[in-house]
């Protein structure tokens, strides 16, 4: 990304009637595009497989940690109706 960025900013300093350097900078740009399309096609797919698996793991800890609280809960309820 810093590449592209710099790129980006050398080309829009680049004169437009400066062909030689409007075609390397054009090269230079679909070259960077090209490896940030490969980049989002391969490599972002993972990432969201990654984070659901982590929000599971997450969730089951959670559903775990409330039954044991609802379950002192109930345990704490029946000892005051049975104390009655």
């Amino acid at each position: 990304m810093n590449r592209a960025m710099e790129t980006v900013d050398k080309y829009s300093r680049v004169a437009c009637w400066n062909f030689c350097k409007n075609q390397k900078y054009r090269k230079e740009i679909l070259i960077l595009d090209a490896s940030l399309r490969n980049f989002f096609l391969v490599n972002l797919p993972v990432d969201p497989h990654k984070n659901i698996t982590l929000i599971q793991v997450q969730l089951k800890h959670l559903a775990e940690r409330l039954e044991r609280i609802m379950a002192r809960n109930r345990n704490t309820s029946r000892r005051t109706f049975n104390r009655s």
